[in-house]
């Protein structure tokens, strides 16, 4: 997926201009204060708000040129739950296989291995915890197959292990080939997993290193450190 001088704004309100990325594979991660519009850049990568110029171009070709032909490629997790609450995760999948014109079973028992949701496949999904969601979204997402995954701060809300088995899913889904492009604010392990890191600031991403983002978590838990030993 490559990003060629797009700019976008809501009113007045000017998010980016100009943007010029190209995402190499693998796992990226994009990183940034609340505000920043990393949530808008995930839309309007996944085609669901458009740009006022610039171009998305998937396999050399420009998404907004030819949405019909390549949205498919795509697949995206906002942060908030949005599959039928009162539906098992199978049946949520059967729904979405109907949607998608697509009838093969085989392809649900292997999202539901894949995201290890085999056997949790008749729980109710409004039931399920936040981590059995997150990977249902996921494995939602990967119904009609996309070679482009975008994820808005997947982990949020998660706890540690919820967390390690979403990673877990993520390494395995790049490894077979799959484009993951995702939004966080743990910069630890966006640090850990990601192949490349970016840091969205003034409508602009720069690369950042690994290295980088362990040093400044360890000067943030440091600071931390320091305030609380002076409370006391």
């Amino acid at each position: 997926m490559e990003v060629i001088e797009l700019s976008y704004k809501v009113g007045s309100t000017l998010f980016f201009e100009n943007l010029n990325i190209r995402f190499l594979g693998g796992i990226t991660g994009i990183i940034g204060n609340n505000g920043c519009g990393k949530s808008t850049l995930l839309r309007i990568l996944s085609g669901l708000c458009s740009p006022v110029h610039g171009k998305i171009l998937i396999q050399g070709k420009d998404l907004y040129a030819c949405p019909s032909r390549l949205k498919h490629l795509i697949g995206y997790v906002p942060t908030s739950p949005h599959l039928y609450p009162y539906l098992t995760l199978v049946e949520n999948l059967l729904v979405l296989c109907k949607i998608h014109k697509l009838s093969n079973t085989q392809k649900i028992n292997e999202i539901l291995q894949k995201c290890q949701l085999v056997n949790l496949q008749k729980a109710l999904f409004a039931k399920c915890a936040d981590g059995i969601k997150k990977r249902m979204m996921i494995g939602a997402a990967l119904v009609h197959q996309p070679v482009i995954l975008l994820l808005d701060e997947p982990c949020t809300n998660l706890d540690p292990d919820a967390r390690r088995l979403l990673w877990q899913l993520l390494q395995s889904l790049a490894k077979q080939g799959t484009q993951i492009i995702l939004t966080s604010h743990l910069h630890q392990e966006i640090a850990q997993y990601c192949d490349e890191i970016y840091l969205l600031q003034q409508g602009q991403l720069q690369s950042k290193s690994a290295l980088s983002l362990h040093q400044k978590s360890f000067s943030t838990h440091l600071a931390s450190e320091n305030v609380l030993e002076e409370a006391l």
